[in-house]
């Protein structure tokens, strides 16, 4: 893979993998592409007394020349965007949020996302919590535990059918639902805002493009028809076929534009879907945006109108599916059930134990 050195503030030089994990982390930091010149350019004065610019690749092939070191620079390398087209093309990338403030983009489902989220990084600027500590109940079941075989050291039997009713068990159930799923609704609620910020940004690149490209257009147009003034040529069939090919270029542009906005919100709520559907609390998202400008070869560019679904998840695919967060939140309850019926059937045989001391 290829290699990039970057530095900061303070002149501190350091050489990474470019499009890795280690990389955004370093951007994030302050961290920029070093220069021709091999120092550090404030961010507020890059664009202006360098001209310096990278082209960096985003996840969905998407292609974009910024000023390095600049905030829209730093923005779409916390999306995932990187240097190398083949270190980030083909993969889903979030970015993590972690103590002090620190940042991290990373792989979606990869071993240093799930090990940073165990930490207590989250999805969002300030959800960062400290991990949680040692289990209390653990502790009070190896005490009880360690009780009863001392007990049985003694000579004292244990009986061991312990009855638990129906109406215990859904008890424990409840309970243990009651433990479990603050922490997955929290998750999904992470995960909720941080996709509806995804697509949000693209929509606004999307509309950014067109009111540049409106622009391009009818500057386009209009020299056209000037040139072709100038030529002779004012009411020709030539100037006719220029006008018709800028306009047939222009909403090629356009639609392509728009199909990427449509594919990548598409990665994004398929990951979604993946990840939570099933649990308590999620519903399928819905993303619309105005309907796409159509470009004529008489000059003109009309807006969209209404509003138009950008996509849609097959119901039939989606609606029975589990996500992993939700086959794992049933896990864990089950779990923690099967925990709290155990130290109900120690607490009862010690209860019958001490029957049997007195």
């Amino acid at each position: 893979m290829a290699k990039a050195t970057l530095i900061n503030a303070q002149g501190k030089k350091v050489v990474v993998t470019t499009g890795s994990p280690e990389a955004q982390k370093y951007f994030s930091q302050g961290y920029q592409l070093m220069g021709a010149s091999g120092k550090y350019v404030s961010p507020k004065t890059s664009a202006k007394s360098t001209g310096k610019q990278a082209t960096l690749y985003g996840p969905s092939g998407q292609k974009k020349a910024v000023p390095v070191g600049s905030a829209e620079a730093s923005a779409l390398q916390s999306y995932g965007w990187g240097l190398n087209p083949k270190d980030v093309q083909g993969k889903k990338w979030a970015t993590l949020y972690g103590p002090n403030g620190e940042m991290q983009a990373v792989e979606i489902g990869s071993k240093g996302a799930s090990t940073l989220q165990t930490k207590g990084w989250g999805l969002t600027k300030g959800s960062y919590k400290e991990p949680a500590g040692p289990d209390p109940y653990a502790e009070i079941l190896k005490s009880m535990r360690d009780m009863l075989e001392e007990l049985k050291k003694r000579g004292q039997t244990v009986n061991p059918a312990i009855e638990i009713t129906p109406e215990k068990a859904a008890e424990f159930m409840q309970q243990a639902e009651g433990e479990i799923n603050p922490y997955y609704s929290g998750q999904l609620k992470l995960a909720k805002e941080d996709l509806l910020a995804s697509v949000g940004y693209t929509k606004d690149e999307v509309t950014r493009f067109e009111q540049d490209i409106a622009k391009k257009f009818k500057q386009g147009f209009q020299q056209v028809g000037e040139q072709k003034a100038e030529e002779g040529f004012a009411l020709s069939g030539r100037r006719m076929k220029e006008e018709g090919q800028l306009a047939e270029m222009t909403q090629e542009q356009i639609d392509a534009n728009r199909r990427i906005l449509e594919n990548r919100t598409g990665e994004l709520s398929r990951a979604f879907a993946r990840q939570y559907a099933g649990l308590p609390g999620y519903e399928q998202q819905a993303f619309n945006i105005g309907g796409a400008p159509k470009v004529s070869g008489t000059g003109a560019f009309e807006l969209g109108t209404g509003e138009n679904p950008i996509y849609t998840l097959s119901p039939e695919i989606y609606n029975q599916l589990i996500g992993s967060q939700e086959f794992e939140r049933r896990g864990a309850t089950s779990t923690r059930q099967s925990e709290l019926e155990a130290a109900f059937r120690e607490s009862e045989a010690l209860k019958q134990q001490r029957a049997l001391t007195i």
